[in-house]
């Protein structure tokens, strides 16, 4: 049956503790709402915003939109487009635009009440405008992530998963230079309703500074 499903993060609250090099400290908030319409059991599109706050969510570092749409290949297997449009301050307090191209695909499986998940997911992120002149990049990634999750009953379920970011046009013989854990907990209300708790850790390596990034994440999903 077609449905819209409505996805609000509500409140993603990061501390952002930076390398022992640059001794800064700053906390994070960022709001998010998609929306995801059911077009049959194999398609499906997508549509999002938003908005990411730092210097202790007291100004807007961020805000984007996002379109895509996934398609269900198998009972595993998950593929997907995305493009989302990215304003990004600078640190001379000027916006400037992003742009990121991605592809996913995604293989899931289970056992009981166990599941698990691989996804590659393989991005162009663009500095610039879509018909600038000369825009600058692009900067291609491909980011790997392992998912696994226990669903002790209806209501209750936790996760783990880790992500690595493989640069693929980086300069210089670097395999990698991000990743990023994270260890959650969902609550089920209803088929309609759940909220999920997490805590993220994202640490940079090979990279200048190479700062670290904890947060505390509240999602909570409406679907109608």
């Amino acid at each position: 049956m077609k449905r819209i499903r409505l996805h609000i993060i509500t409140l993603c609250a990061s501390g952002l503790a930076t390398g022992a090099q640059a001794q800064q400290e700053d906390f994070i908030g960022q709001a998010a709402v998609y929306g995801l319409y059911a077009i049959n059991p194999s398609w499906e599109a997508s549509l999002g915003a938003q908005a990411l706050f730092n210097q202790n969510i007291a100004e807007l570092w961020s805000a984007m939109g996002d379109a895509g749409i996934q398609y269900r290949i198998t009972r595993h297997w998950t593929t997907g487009l995305h493009y989302r449009l990215i304003r990004f301050r600078e640190t001379d307090n000027r916006y400037s635009t992003r742009q990121l191209f991605f592809h996913t695909l995604t293989y899931a499986d289970g056992h009981h009440d166990f599941s698990w998940s691989v996804r590659s997911r393989t991005q162009q992120l663009v500095f610039g405008d879509l018909f600038d002149d000369a825009p600058r990049g692009p900067r291609w990634y491909n980011r790997m992530r392992l998912r696994v999750a226990y669903r002790f009953d209806y209501y209750w379920s936790i996760y783990s998963s880790a992500e690595l970011f493989l640069p693929l046009n980086r300069p210089g013989p670097v395999v990698l230079d991000q990743w990023r854990q994270n260890n959650g907990i969902t609550y089920t209300f209803n088929d309609h309703v759940r909220i999920d708790l997490s805590f993220s850790s994202q640490f940079q390596v090979n990279r200048r500074g190479n700062d670290s990034r904890f947060g505390m994440l509240t999602n909570l999903y409406f679907s109608l």
